[in-house]
């Protein structure tokens, strides 16, 4: 049988797709289903505009709509910052998206209260963690109270970006397992484009901090169930997978550490899990397809050995 899903012409010249394994294409069938059943009932004009006030099939397997002019504000902050920024940098004066004219990081540097957050943190770590550890515990806890005893923030060091968006993403998804809600303040997400353009920052580098960022704001977006944002977000992460050659099994290289090798493994296999997920619920392809790929379950038997230095080996 062909693939049909369900494709959608906006008004503003956008189309979205959603393919037939996210279900939408049985969904609309039952829908018409029972909208042609209410056609020979007394009470069909009630029945007909209980369906028209239902959401879409397609709205609730998508989700994540932008409030209107949610994207403007963004653009526009976007635009001054590009403005404000030295387009001939002195001698020795390194390039940064974070220029001074920015306020990313003045925006992400207003943390909640210390106990607030080790809360969250820890509440995360107990709910979302088991399910894709990119991240590792204490080195968590180790950062966030060095967050705290910062009196200036370094708007050059991308570094402290992804360690910044790393824990904002973290007490918003810690803050929805929460019944009472802690006020986290203007860490708090308010759409997707707070995080979407300081992301495309993130993904012009190949580190696994970076990586990591990246992935705490996907499983942000799949918590909400903001589907589109995290299938962006998922694009961004699998180029960065495969210039970082994370897609590749770690054991052979012998210039990695232990450490290094574990959580190169548990980065790919988390991202592995939320792309098959968010492609199965959007009915999209997969962002990495198994014949691309040779890395070893982490906690298995390697399967690979080290590649022994040659002279014709790169230093």
């Amino acid at each position: 049988m062909p693939e049909i899903g369900s494709l959608r012409a906006l008004a503003n010249g956008e189309s979205q797709f959603v393919g037939s394994s996210s279900g939408v294409y049985f969904i609309n069938t039952v829908r018409r289903a029972f909208s042609s059943a209410s056609d020979v009932t007394p009470d069909n004009d009630a029945s007909n505009k209980g369906l028209r006030d239902d959401p879409s099939p397609e709205d609730c397997i998508v989700g994540g709509d932008e409030p209107p002019g949610a994207h403007g504000s963004s653009e526009a902050t976007t635009a001054v910052a590009a403005d404000e920024r030295d387009p001939n940098p002195g001698p020795g004066e390194q390039f940064s998206p974070l220029s001074a004219g920015s306020d990313l990081v003045s925006d992400l540097t207003k943390l909640p209260d210390y106990s607030v957050a080790r809360k969250l943190v820890l509440t995360y770590f107990r709910i979302w963690h088991p399910l894709v550890p990119f991240l590792q515990g204490p080195d968590c806890l180790a950062e966030l109270d060095t967050l705290y005893t910062f009196n200036e923030f370094d708007r050059r060091d991308v570094a402290l970006l992804s360690k910044l968006i790393i824990f904002r993403c973290i007490f918003n998804i810690a803050r929805l397992d929460m019944g009472e809600k802690p006020d986290i303040g203007a860490a708090a997400i308010r759409s997707g484009s707070d995080l979407l353009p300081t992301l495309s920052l993130l993904a012009l580098r190949s580190d696994a901090c970076s990586i990591q960022a990246l992935l705490s704001a996907q499983v942000y977006f799949i918590s909400i169930m903001s589907l589109r944002h995290a299938s962006s977000v998922g694009g961004l992460i699998s180029k960065s997978i495969y210039q970082s050659g994370m897609h590749r099994c770690p054991v052979r290289y012998g210039h990695l550490s232990s450490d290094e090798r574990s959580m190169r493994k548990r980065i790919f296999w988390s991202f592995y899990v939320l792309d098959r997920f968010v492609s199965q619920s959007l009915g999209h392809p997969n962002g990495i397809q198994d014949s691309d790929i040779d890395v070893c379950p982490p906690g298995r038997r390697d399967l690979h050995e080290t590649v022994t230095r040659s002279a014709l080996s790169p230093m």
